[in-house]
């Protein structure tokens, strides 16, 4: 009966492993799938052709087993290793691993373990890792193959030294460049990789070994490597909390060729650019099951010479499952092109910010020195494209080209948002700017800056500039107190509108820039002239504007260098020295074209000129042809008219032919009573034509003629001059009496008046004595400054004193 059911139980063998399997393995989750085993020979082995077993998605295959009482080899083992999962197939949570301290119930006598052929089979290694097991000794068990070394079996503690062969290290790597970052060119090479330590199943002490060869290309001629080489420490003793020393590990990321990245900072690093960085962390670093780890410290060096970068991340707290981290940092660097520069913040998963502070000295520029720049201020950056940052910047000297300026500042206050949204605040000040041509002190700008610089699409930008200079000379004319308020936009065109102030004086500016076109415009409203006196003071001392308005409109293309420009003078009071018009009146329209002047001809008006002789009622026209002139003009004057053709007012050395000036109409009397004599009156009508010739000298007349109109009057009654001449010129008494009571038929005198103002005369006087019925003939030669002579009058005249007093009144 027993025999008979050994005989059923064994021809069911399958069948009933299969119920014994599930009974014993479906509790840890396992599965036996195939399972073929026979009696060995003297029922003292079991034969197993296939043994199949899965267990959480891996899969476990066995051939070719004996079993015997002394030996249990295997002939080929396969693992098949699926992906890590944290649900199984119903969707139930794992139950999470309590650890444990080892208690191995380990026989004293058993079969030895042999697998001849063991391979491990990972998802996207190119190569299943290949290996043999060979039990020496009980619990004592021997690895070769791509894994090299023994592990030891106690009761309470796994003992483990092995080390990955180098041929399989490169499969590791090229699994490595799989799961990295497909937007680089990552090719990794581990050389070296030991691991050697216990595990007491609730508690670890292990050592890796490794050497990591890695490449980077981040552009087609750029290779980086990142080597590390040394051991690890890690230690637990609850395995929920891992502690990770590498002070024994030395890394370095260097570049492996010329790199045009580093073309751009080369001037800057020098041979920094070409050193490798070395990485190193001399603290312990703890990790959490949980996800949580802290790390004291990181450090990134590089050094060449008097040269150095350090980078820092010290007391950094994260946790690697929901990728947050917080940790503080410094950045200290002293580099010959740049200078030294140091910065301290924190930095988390979420956001940069700090503050930093250096001295700057880049690489000389063209036409630009300096003394260093001292630089400080603070940051903030959210990765997502947003940021701010606060900086003062100051040199004691800078020059660029022919300008100087010193003791330069600038302050910014600036943010950055995620949509490329840009606002600034930019303040500059200059104690002084000095050029041949320039000179400034105590100029100031402020900057309100609205920009989408950074934005796809068009970019835009807004600005708002407010200039102010204490003091600006531009080529020995000075001005205090010269703002310029200024709106900017930026798009494809550059709008600008631009009011400048100084004293009551304002100018309004716009344009309108494009890459064809710089249209330009610029407006002065009516002004009191004035109101210009102290620029006109430093330009010509003795003239003085006491009344009167100007305005001026030009508009144009600045990148064509055409323009058309109106001005209006109204009613202007200009004394110059102890010549006063009044009322002067004036429009003019031009253009101009390649810096070249325009003039259209236009008309002038002055109620009064005093120059000596008071004109009245002025008028005439400006022009331009080659040089200015005026032309037309004529007036009142001694109770007649004057009129002037054309006198050139520039370019006065060319030679001209002389301007004729005419008179009509010119009482006598008031010619005479520009030197009264006691005494003496004349009356009567004149004329003249007098030749003007107007050069770098002065005026003169060549071959002037001046000439009565009309029958006048000589009386000469007791005059001291004309008494003592007839004394002294006895011989002369009876024709000089014949003067002294003169009806005038005619006057005709020679004209000639030299530069410096010497007038000469040669007169003919004709004429009939009615008391004693004589025709008289009289010629006189004459010679006098009439400079002088003008002068004294202008220098009685109070309407210069009443003028000038006007001035000062109004300021």
């Amino acid at each position: 009966m027993l025999v008979t059911a050994l005989a059923v139980a064994y021809g069911f063998r399958s069948e009933l492993t299969h119920m014994l399997a599930k009974h014993y393995l479906q509790h840890q989750g396992a599965t036996l799938t195939c399972a073929r085993w026979q009696w060995g020979s003297q029922l003292l082995a079991i034969d197993a052709d296939r043994l199949c077993l899965e267990y959480q998605g891996h899969a476990l295959t066995l051939e070719g087993v004996t079993l015997t009482p002394t030996a249990l080899h295997i002939a080929r083992a396969h693992v098949q290793a699926g992906p890590i999962v944290g649900d199984d197939n119903q969707g139930k949570q794992a139950s999470p691993w309590q650890p444990a301290p080892l208690a191995l119930l380990l026989p004293l006598k058993r079969p030895l373990l042999s697998i001849a052929e063991a391979k491990v089979s990972f998802v996207d290694f190119s190569r299943p890792m290949t290996f043999a097991i060979e039990e020496t000794q009980i619990n004592h068990f021997q690895i070769t193959g791509d894994i090299q070394g023994q592990w030891l079996l106690k009761a309470d503690a796994i003992e483990v030294d092995v080390a990955l062969e180098r041929d399989f290290t490169k499969v590791l790597g090229e699994y490595i460049k799989t799961q990295q970052n497909h937007a680089l060119d990552w090719h990794a090479d581990v050389a070296q990789l030991a691991l050697k330590g216990e595990f007491w199943g609730n508690s670890l002490d292990a050592t890796l070994a490794l050497h990591l060869d890695g490449e980077l290309r981040t552009e087609p001629q750029c290779l980086w490597q990142l080597a590390s080489q040394g051991q690890v420490h890690i230690q637990s003793d609850d395995m929920q909390q891992y502690r990770i020393t590498a002070q024994q590990l030395q890394t370095e990321l260097g570049a492996l060729s010329h790199c045009q990245t580093l073309d751009k900072y080369s001037a800057y690093l020098g041979e920094l650019a070409e050193k490798p960085w070395q990485l190193s962390s001399g603290q312990t670093m703890t990790v959490n099951m949980s996800g949580e780890f802290s790390l004291p410290a990181l450090s990134m060096a590089n050094r060449a010479g008097q040269q150095s970068i350090l980078i820092e991340a010290n007391n950094s707290l994260g946790n690697w499952q929901t990728l947050t981290l917080s940790s503080e940092y410094l950045l200290a660097a002293q580099l010959d092109g740049i200078g030294s520069l140091q910065s301290q913040g924190t930095l988390t998963e979420k956001q940069l910010q700090g503050h930093f502070l250096g001295q700057v000295a880049l690489p000389p520029q063209p036409e630009l020195e300096y003394q260093p720049l001292q630089a400080k201020g603070q940051f903030g950056y959210d990765y997502l494209g947003s940021g701010w940052l606060r900086a003062d910047v100051e040199t004691p000297a800078l020059s660029y080209q022919d300008y100087r300026l010193k003791n330069l500042a600038l302050a910014l206050d600036g943010s950055l948002a995620a949509d490329g949204q840009v606002e600034a605040k930019l303040t500059t000040a200059v104690a002084a700017l000095n050029s041949p041509r320039l000179k400034a002190r105590t100029v100031t700008q402020q900057y309100h800056i609205n920009a989408n610089a950074l934005a796809a699409g068009e970019r835009q930008a807004q600005a708002k500039v407010q200039s102010q200079a204490g003091d600006l000379e531009l080529e020995g004319v000075r001005l205090s107190g010269l703002e310029l308020d200024s709106n900017l936009s930026f798009s494809r065109v550059i709008e600008g509108t631009h009011i400048a102030s100084w004293q009551d004086v304002e100018a309004l500016l716009k344009h309108n820039w494009s890459d064809n076109a710089h249209a330009l415009s610029v407006v002065i409203n009516d002004t009191e002239l004035p109101t210009f006196m102290p620029l006109v003071q430093q330009l010509e001392p003795e003239l003085v504007l006491s009344g009167g308005t100007v305005s001026l409109h030009l508009e144009g293309d600045a990148l064509l260098e055409r323009f058309d420009w109106q001005m209006d003078i109204n009613n202007a009071d200009i004394l110059y020295q102890s010549y006063l018009a009044q009322s002067f009146t004036l429009a003019p329209t031009g253009s101009v074209n390649s810096g070249a002047l325009q003039l259209d001809t236009t008309k002038f008006t002055l109620s009064e000129v005093r120059a000596g002789p008071v004109l009245k009622e002025v008028s005439g026209m400006l022009g331009m042809d080659e040089d200015l002139y005026i032309s037309q003009v004529q007036g009142n004057i001694f109770d007649g008219t004057f009129a002037l053709d054309k006198l050139y007012l520039t370019t006065l050395g060319k030679e001209r032919v002389p301007t004729l000036l005419k008179l009509e109409g010119i009482r006598a009397e008031n010619v005479l009573a520009l030197e009264p004599q006691q005494g003496i009156s004349v009356k009567g009508l004149l004329a003249a034509e007098l030749p003007l010739r107007f050069n770098e000298q002065g005026i003169s007349i060549e071959n002037g003629r001046i000439y009565s109109q009309a029958a006048g009057k000589l009386t000469i009654d007791n005059n001291a001059a004309f008494n003592a001449v007839k004394e002294q010129q006895q011989q002369l008494g009876p024709m000089l009496a014949m003067l002294e009571n003169l009806d005038i038929n005619s006057i005709n005198a020679d004209v000639d008046l030299t530069h410096d103002g010497w007038l000469t005369m040669a007169m003919q006087l004709k004429g009939k004595n009615p008391e004693h019925q004589q025709e008289v003939n009289f010629n006189y030669n004459h010679q006098e400054n009439i400079y002088t002579l003008f002068r004294a009058l202008r220098l009685s005249d109070e309407i210069t004193k009443r003028v000038e007093q006007e001035y000062q009144a109004k300021e």
